[in-house]
């Protein structure tokens, strides 16, 4: 059963009792320290959740898109090799250089 925080103070008050000894305050601060741990961690899953759904729609949405997005049409690749030699075996490997 999940009991919310005073439920939980409540039932670990109820079982120490009087007990004040260092074992038992030891036991009582790991035993508080991790429950607000879990509950801060669970308070961020919500926003893990929403960034995930929002990328999510975001790469769907990228295939049904008219114009890529993440490349500007102005950019062109230009092939150099007609400027250059066109270079054979026998030009590459000639015997005495």
């Amino acid at each position: 059963m999940i009991i919310d925080r005073d439920k939980y103070m409540t039932h670990l008050k109820n079982l120490v009792g009087e007990r004040d000894d260092e074992e038992t305050l030891g036991i009582l601060a790991d035993m508080t320290d991790t429950y607000n741990d879990l509950e801060t961690r669970s308070q961020g899953s919500r926003d893990w959740e929403e960034k995930y759904n929002s990328l999510r729609k975001e790469y769907k949405d990228r295939f049904f898109s008219d114009t890529p997005s993440n490349f500007e049409e102005s950019e062109t690749i230009e092939d150099d090799t007609e400027e250059e030699e066109k270079k054979t075996f026998e030009s590459l490997f000639k015997e005495g250089e």
